[in-house]
């Protein structure tokens, strides 16, 4: 077991409700055991569990595996995944480079100047 995954089990206690038991208490305005959390956490622990950033960026099948893992290492009420800030200017036609150990950057924009529409 790694670090993190240690001071998770040391540090968050254990809940007492289910995920979907604490929203319907939330949202009723009843009592719930902590506050609800979805943490955006894919990029962040793509390395963690053994992936580079440019094969995160590039898989389903290790964006499901990594979202998984966090949410069987954090027990969160929801997880979530999305193309991020990134995904907006390659869907508009910029080039991205991706990185093994880094976020992509924007290779080529997809206006170069001003007066482009």
């Amino acid at each position: 077991m790694k670090m993190i995954e240690r001071l998770v089990k040391m540090f968050i206690p254990k809940d007492e409700m289910t995920p979907r038991e604490r929203m319907e208490a939330f949202s009723k305005g009843e009592a719930y055991d902590r506050v609800p959390c979805c943490p955006f956490t894919g990029e962040s622990y793509a390395n963690h569990f053994g992936y580079g950033l440019d094969e995160y960026n590039h898989s389903q099948a290790i964006i499901i595996d990594v979202i998984k893992k966090t949410f069987d290492m954090f027990e969160p009420d929801n997880c979530s995944i999305g193309p991020g800030l990134h995904g907006m200017p390659e869907a508009m036609g910029a080039e991205l480079s991706f990185f093994k150990n880094d976020i992509p950057r924007i290779k080529t924009p997809r206006l170069k100047t001003y007066d482009e529409n």
